[in-house]
């Protein structure tokens, strides 16, 4: 597992010598098409990801954590025409912070990077379990996520989640599945971007699955996959 985690930061920062300074539209020919097709990969990459099961943490519970995300881009080809870069990978590093509230609620937040460009991400969301889970028990639990995206020229984006996590925990690891959905927007605002390009806005069912390990510090890997991408994140922190 810790292996695991090392790969998917090298990896975040790997995706660097792949991808411009910033991801910039007036490099490129963007299309429509293509530009539709680099608001769904980052929908896919940087929605809000969990990272956690579906109990509650409790009003004494909280994590705290360093995450990352990657995931390879699903037309290659669109990313270079619309940007005029070679970019193959995208994927993010940062913090991340859980907190668990009275009533089965628990919000969390977190801030990351995309390493190489002046790119970051910084999103919120908060949970409700509808079942907490027993001995025998599976829990059960509805989400809302929100995020938003910053440094980026010429459009912006955003993405709003819903999504139901079903998890059991077996002693140390606790394993988790979900299914939601994904609303993405990507709103053109430089003078080229808004003469070539209409606001995409639309949404792609999101499926996950993932495991968490206590061990005195807390260990998370969760595979995604958004539309047409396919997302690989993992967290390493502590907490109660």
């Amino acid at each position: 597992m810790k292996k695991t985690t090392a790969v998917l930061l090298g990896l975040a920062f790997a995706s660097s010598s792949h991808a411009a300074d910033t991801i910039n539209l007036d490099n490129g020919t963007p299309t429509q098409a293509t530009f539709r097709t680099i608001v769904s990969d980052m929908g896919g990459a940087f929605n809000f990801k969990a990272l956690n099961p579906a109990e509650p943490q409790g009003l004494i519970g909280f994590d705290l954590s360093v995450n990352a995300t990657y995931a390879e881009v699903s037309d290659k080809a669109a990313w270079q025409t619309a940007t005029g870069e070679n970019i193959e990978q995208i994927g993010s590093i940062g913090v991340k912070l859980s907190k668990g509230l009275p009533l089965g609620l628990d919000v969390s937040g977190f801030y990351n990077i995309v390493p190489g460009t002046d790119a970051s991400f910084w999103g919120a969301a908060v949970s409700y379990a509808l079942e907490e889970g027993s001995i025998i028990a599976p829990a059960v639990a509805i989400r809302l996520g929100y995020t938003k995206g910053q440094g980026i020229e010429d459009f912006d984006f955003e993405t709003k989640s819903i999504d139901f996590t079903v998890s059991k925990g077996f002693t140390a690891i606790t394993p988790y599945a979900g299914i939601g959905q994904v609303f993405i927007t990507g709103t053109p605002t430089s003078t080229t971007a808004t003469a070539l390009l209409d606001e995409e806005d639309f949404s792609e069912t999101r499926v996950f699955a993932g495991a968490k390990v206590n061990l005195g510090f807390q260990l998370a890997v969760e595979y995604e996959k958004t539309g047409d991408i396919d997302t690989i994140s993992a967290r390493l922190g502590f907490g109660l």
